[in-house]
């Protein structure tokens, strides 16, 4: 009890530390790199179903955009993000969106000094596997982005694309996982009369997750 008490301080600690530099602008600032990301996202997602099944092929495309649009508005909006927050939070799972913020607000800097201790502490605070916060990535990507830093003399000087295909495997972790369950919470229930979201969602065939009618 002692241990969880300390690891769930710890990560009381980075989340209130991180949440400090997030800009109230972010969204405006990157609406259109969102969307981009968001279409890549959609176009291999759908590959993907695409490639297990040729049956009802349209049906499997309109669910998947439909899913892949509802869980971008949820992020394009603040309180969207607020109510997945509180549900990420709640499973133990918030350095995801807290990860897919950062990397966004990274995107957004134009100051080198400040792009050096942003990808600093991105990499402190979500890509080391020790961290209270240390996001869910394969082994190659972790390993790739360490190297990158490591072998930079002045981080300032590194883009800032350094953490896109982590941030890319986040927000698929988040849509086909998270999002699912989140569609079963008041939380979105109350989104979506807010944000215009559909009362009921699928994502697949017969066997897709679906949010309450």
């Amino acid at each position: 009890m002692a241990r969880k008490n300390w690891l769930h301080a710890r990560r009381t600690l980075h989340i209130d530390r991180i949440k400090l530099t997030f800009s109230d602008s972010l969204i405006q600032s990157t609406e259109r790199r969102r969307m981009s990301t968001s279409d890549e996202c959609n176009a291999t997602l759908i590959s993907e179903l695409l490639s297990t099944t040729v049956v009802d092929s349209n049906k499997h495309r309109q669910r998947a955009n439909e899913w892949s649009l509802t869980f971008s508005k949820v992020l394009a909006n603040e309180e969207g993000r607020t109510a997945f927050f509180k549900f990420l939070e709640s499973e133990y799972s918030e350095e995801n969106i807290l990860f897919w913020m950062a990397v966004e607000e990274l995107h957004v800097l134009t100051d080198p000094c400040g792009i050096g201790r942003a990808i600093g502490e991105i990499c402190h605070t979500f890509v080391e596997i020790d961290s209270p916060l240390s996001i869910n990535i394969d082994h190659e990507t972790r390993q790739m982005i360490k190297k990158k830093i490591n072998d930079c003399e002045n981080l300032s000087d590194m883009e800032v694309n350094v953490f896109d295909r982590a941030q890319m495997q986040i927000y698929r972790l988040m849509e086909k996982d998270c999002f699912g369950r989140f569609l079963q919470t008041d939380g979105y229930k109350h989104l979506v009369n807010i944000l215009g979201l559909p009362t009921t969602l699928r994502w697949g065939g017969a066997g897709g997750r679906s949010s309450p009618s």
